[in-house]
């Protein structure tokens, strides 16, 4: 196989085939053949991978997309895994690319104004960025750029005491990463921003960014000997991070980490009539609920599972038992051949619930019922649970994620009939 275009150090090319064949079923299959190979300099060899082929039967062409999304990402996360091969450290970085940056605050990047570095605590303040970045994936520590983006540098001269000799802001700063974590920062780079022609860098300033890898001897804890901590990037700063995350940090190479996120809540099937642990006439609702599940670490998960618990408010009747469902589930037979999870990737699990409310024959009333329902006190409770680990306890209000006015127009819908059968006249003024 020819490499396509060289860039300078590495070069790394990712070729998909896909082949259909007939089974001697007589089923068309697509073949999914992923063919990697990764030339690295060493010694003047050739070293080549070829890794990852798979099969998937009774594939449509209008899966090909995301045929070649997983095995992509499958391919980006082993490629990850070399240090010779990430992707989040640069070989350079320019004026433009700093500004091409998304306003705001994110998890991958830091702006920190050039004041920073006069700062008594600029040590402690960078120990803790890089740490969080370090324990996160990797990411991008700029400084010499304000908040709202505005260049305002640093000196291209570091500050030294008297009798020393002077270096460059990147030669210091380089010395001064290596003494800020626990275990200590090895995969970062310090660069000095390639200005434009018509710079907005201020004269005799320069604009530092410090990349850092995702690290494989996380976690890193600072090396502050009056506070020292482990941190990680959430909601675009660098927190405390918790026991769970330290703990899926140090397992990630030897066993898998799974997140999970409610991803919606839609109207199921409702029923009117009947039933209930009280057995008196009410309305039963459907409730369906979507789950992403995404493996975050770098092996892959075999067995998982997904446990969702309702807690609703006091005086609420809810059923998740489906063989007592009074209508047969939305829900198509959700068991899988295969959950196996690889990293990166992620998969959709879906589950349901049932909802008893009063008796009503207007869709008003149906939306108050549900209202009262579905208040902020009804809280699901997440664990994703794998071979090696019981998975942290992710709680989220239901009512943050359900449209209360197209409920309930979809779950009165089917039901109408049977309330003007049993209330005739209901709807002749509508």
């Amino acid at each position: 196989m020819r490499p396509g275009h060289a860039s300078s150090g590495n070069l790394a090319q990712i070729v998909f085939g896909m082949k259909d064949r007939e089974e001697t079923s007589g089923k068309s299959c697509r073949r999914l053949a992923i063919s990697w190979q990764y030339w690295r300099l060493r010694g003047g060899r050739q070293i080549t991978f070829m890794l990852l082929y798979s099969k998937i039967a009774d594939a449509q062409p209008s899966s090909n997309v995301n045929m070649r999304y997983r095995a992509a990402s499958s391919v980006i996360t082993i490629m990850r895994q070399d240090k010779t091969m990430d992707f989040v450290k640069k070989q350079q970085w320019t004026e433009a690319e700093v500004i091409a940056l998304p306003d705001g605050e994110h998890d991958y990047f830091d702006r920190k104004s050039g004041q920073m570095l006069s700062d008594h605590d600029f040590g402690k303040d960078l120990a803790k960025a890089l740490c969080a970045f370090a324990n996160s994936g990797g990411g991008h520590f700029i400084l010499g750029v304000a908040d709202d983006g505005t260049f305002d540098g640093v000196p291209p001269i570091a500050p030294s005491p008297k009798g020393k000799s002077r270096q460059s802001i990147r030669e210091w700063l380089e010395q001064k990463i290596s003494h800020l974590l626990n275990y200590p920062l090895q995969d970062f780079r310090v660069h000095v921003v390639e200005p434009d022609s018509d710079t907005a860098i201020p004269k005799d300033r320069v604009v530092i960014v410090i990349d850092v890898g995702d690290s494989s001897l996380a976690p890193h804890q600072t090396a502050d000997k009056n506070a020292p901590g482990y941190y990680f990037r959430q909601g675009g700063h660098s927190k405390l991070a918790n026991h769970f995350y330290l703990e899926m940090l140090r397992n990630r190479l030897t066993g898998p980490a799974l997140s999970a996120r409610l991803v919606s809540v839609k109207p199921g099937k409702a029923f009117v009539g009947r039933g209930g642990p009280m057995d008196m006439d009410g309305v039963f609702c459907e409730v369906l609920m979507e789950f992403e599940i995404m493996n975050i670490g770098r092996t892959a998960a075999y067995k998982w599972f997904l446990a969702v618990s309702l807690k609703p408010p006091d005086g609420v009747i809810i059923e998740s038992d489906l063989s007592k469902f009074p209508v047969r589930t939305s829900l198509n037979d959700n068991t899988r051949i295969d959950s196996t999870l690889l990293p990166s990737l992620s998969i959709v699990e879906k589950r349901q619930f049932g909802l008893w409310l009063p008796w009503v024959i207007r869709p008003d009333a149906l939306e108050e019922e549900l209202r009262k329902a579905i208040t902020p006190e009804f809280v699901i409770t997440l664990r994703t649970i794998t071979e090696t680990s019981p998975g942290e306890a992710i709680e989220i209000l239901l009512a943050e994620h359900i449209d209360f006015k197209k409920s309930v127009i979809e779950f009165f819908a089917p039901i109408r009939e049977d309330i003007e059968r049993r209330a005739p006249g209901t709807f002749e003024r509508d």
